[in-house]
Parts: structure tokens; C-alpha cells; sequence
């Protein structure tokens, strides 16, 4: 059995087809975006990893939420990745959310928000333009 994290980046590597057939080819990085990569990237990290205990001891499951950082050039750009990640939730899930691994844990998107981005130092010009999202497993 593979660790969520893990999981989780076979996903979006999967995933690459449908994001290179858009154009948009977005690379992923663990915890951050290296300083002069190119864009489209997704970023992620591990958020929170909890055992879920009761009252007789440790159950053996544990939550675990993992944060995307997605990143365009453009704001179209960036939504558009974005919507890849998460997928159309549907009963056969093209993305994360909604999506049954091989270990039959469902994923699911616990919330997302635009991110400010990042101005060029110096310039009046935005060096990329964001969108965070949550997503949850329980396993």
C-alpha cells in the first residue's frame, strides 16, 4: 500500500495525458516551485496526517489531506488546470475528487481559492496567477 502522498502524485502524473492534451503541460513539484521553472506547475505537500483514534486505542485509519498548488501565466490558464486536478466528480472521476484509488479510498476535494500569486520583484508585472486546493482521504 502506497502513502497518500504518494497516491496522490501518481494521480496527477496520470493525469498528465489529459493535462498535455490541453496545452497546458503543467510539471509537479513536491512542497515548492522551483525558482525559474516553467509554467503551467502544480505544487503539492502533505497538509495533515491524523490517526483517527476512540476510547479502546488506535483504529488504524488515518485522514490525510493534501494541498495542490496549481500556477498559470494566465488566470484562464490557471482555472483550467485547476478544473483538471479536480475533474468532473462524475461516477467515473477524471480528476482527484470522487476518485476511488487501488486501495479503495475515496478522495475528495475539501475546498479551493484563488491565491494571489506572485509579482516579479521590481516590476509591475504578475509572475504567476494561483489556485489552492484541499483535497482529503481517509485510509
Amino acid at each position: 500500500m502506497s502513502s497518500a502522498e504518494e497516491t496522490f502524485v501518481a494521480r496527477i502524473k496520470a493525469l498528465s495525458a489529459i493535462v498535455s492534451s490541453t496545452g497546458l503541460g503543467a510539471t509537479i513539484y513536491p512542497d515548492s516551485f522551483p525558482e525559474g521553472a516553467a509554467l503551467p506547475a502544480i505544487t503539492y505537500e502533505m497538509s495533515v496526517d491524523n490517526p483517527v483514534n476512540h476510547a479502546g486505542g488506535a483504529t488504524g485509519t488515518h485522514e490525510t489531506r493534501i494541498t495542490a498548488h496549481c500556477m498559470a501565466a494566465t488566470y484562464a490558464g490557471v482555472k483550467a488546470l485547476a478544473a483538471l486536478v479536480v475533474g468532473d466528480e462524475d461516477t467515473t472521476p477524471s480528476g482527484v475528487s470522487g476518485w476511488v484509488d487501488a486501495d479503495s479510498n475515496v478522495w475528495h476535494l475539501d475546498s479551493f481559492r484563488d491565491d494571489p500569486g506572485e509579482i516579479i520583484v521590481g516590476q509591475d508585472i504578475k509572475h504567476y496567477y494561483g489556485v489552492t486546493q484541499e483535497f482529503s482521504v481517509w485510509h
